[in-house]
């Protein structure tokens, strides 16, 4: 598929979602915009790759200011893959991000 075909698959889809929900339920909306909180531990729960697939593939075509995708995301399973990151990390994310799934 195209970017333009998932471009307009996306517009589709969304059209269709605000047909199927015109409103919230206000405990949905009181999760999403005053109890949602960034998490800033990690469990020793592994994360599948299936997982960050669909994560991605979800926020990929998400809306921006400008029509772009600024994110450059890498997923790092090993490791040595993370010890490789360990130098372009700033100082006090250094133990979170090694210490992450």
């Amino acid at each position: 598929m195209t970017f333009d075909e998932q471009d307009l698959a996306a517009q589709t889809s969304l059209r269709q979602l605000k047909k199927d929900i015109q409103t919230a339920e206000p405990a949905t909306l009181r999760l999403l915009l005053t109890e949602a909180r960034t998490i800033n531990t990690w469990t020793n729960q592994e994360v599948s790759v299936e997982t960050l697939k669909e994560i991605y593939e979800i926020m990929k075509m998400g809306p921006t200011s400008t029509n772009n995708c600024p994110a450059r995301l890498i997923f790092l399973k090993s490791p040595d893959a993370k010890e490789r990151l360990r130098k372009a990390l700033k100082p006090n994310n250094v133990d979170k991000t090694m210490k992450a799934p």
